[in-house]
């Protein structure tokens, strides 16, 4: 994944003079898919200030995700005329931080947004013969449930060898392993989050010929089947995604020794996955297990010069599924 990396900047709404122009419209996110065409996601720059905010250390996230789902599976259905069912492979909550903005032709960057959010669903159509990954679309979505449209272009010969990439255009995401893992803790069954508290003790392992994904936990015919699982379309999330952030913004702290103060929330990403071997081996109907989800909270930090990153995948029912920090 590449990275625009972006000083932060923190600069309150007043000071958004670039963005008073009708004119000024903001880049989010762009996605390069492997037949070359290169989407863009751009929305009006007055729409994006008058979105509301989330703090996430402090208060609840403003969506629930149910609606949202649904307004994210129609636009999709309507818009690429889709002939089979559409499903949800996985949601992504990104800042907005110091985005791109096109004004009068040319881009820049422009004035931080503080506590300003968007999130991306990847969708696909369930075709009897094509993989979801094959398929995978998008549709982005601000804080006030607007959808933001989409430009499209073809690239040019040279640029259709590049593998599909995605860009979240901010000083918001971190590369989920690009870089080798320092560190990776298990803790599938050793610690949990109940009342708001961190409970039992992470036990560290080694990084493992699986990778640096936690989710290889998952894939282990002994995987403890979590009990809580979401059907976006028919339910909220049945989390709170902001006491989640701070019980992982302590885990971090507490595995890593940083301190909390200096940690900022990069991005939530909600993955959908189907622990297929632990189905198997408890000889359980898998059509009853297509709703599990992980939810991965990535973390940087800057101390004393040095930068430091770390997500921490946490599952449904409270359970940390493990860390990985770089």
């Amino acid at each position: 994944m590449n990275l625009l990396s972006i000083s932060i900047l923190t600069l309150s709404l007043p000071f958004l003079t670039p963005y008073a122009n009708a004119t000024t419209n903001v880049l989010l996110y762009e996605y390069i898919s492997a037949a070359g065409e290169e989407l863009s996601f751009y929305t009006r720059a007055e729409l994006l200030i008058s979105c509301p905010t989330w703090n996430p250390d402090h208060g609840h996230f403003p969506l629930g995700l149910r609606k949202e789902s649904e307004a994210a599976r129609s636009h999709i259905r309507s818009t690429q005329k889709a002939q089979y069912p559409i499903e949800i492979n996985d949601v992504a909550i990104y800042p907005i931080g110091r985005p791109i903005i096109s004004n009068g032709g040319q881009l820049r960057a422009g004035p931080e947004f503080t506590n300003h959010w968007f999130v991306r669903f990847r969708l696909y159509e369930k075709r009897p013969t094509v993989s979801a990954t094959d398929q995978s679309t998008f549709a982005i979505m601000l804080l006030n449930g607007h959808i933001v449209s989409a430009k499209a272009r073809v690239r040019d010969d040279a640029a259709r060898s590049l593998p599909p990439t995605n860009y979240a255009i901010s000083n918001s995401v971190i590369p989920l392993g690009e870089a080798k893992s320092k560190l990776v803790f298990g803790a599938t069954n050793d610690l949990a989050i109940a009342n708001g508290h961190l409970e039992g003790e992470a036990t560290e392992t080694q990084p493992s010929s699986h990778g640096s994904s936690p989710m290889h936990f998952t894939a282990e015919p002994d995987f403890k089947l979590p009990e809580v699982q979401w059907d976006p379309f028919v339910e909220d999330l049945p989390v709170d995604l902001s006491l989640q952030q701070r019980l992982a913004k302590a885990y971090v702290s507490k595995m890593t020794q940083t301190d909390v103060a200096k940690m900022q929330l990069k991005s939530i990403h909600l993955d959908n996955f189907v622990p297929s071997e632990a189905v198997r081996a408890q000889h359980l109907d898998m059509s009853s297990h297509l709703r599990h989800w992980a939810i991965v909270f990535s973390f940087g930090s800057e101390e004393n010069g040095t930068r430091k990153n770390a997500s921490v995948w946490m599952l449904l029912d409270g359970r940390v599924l493990g860390l990985q920090a770089f």
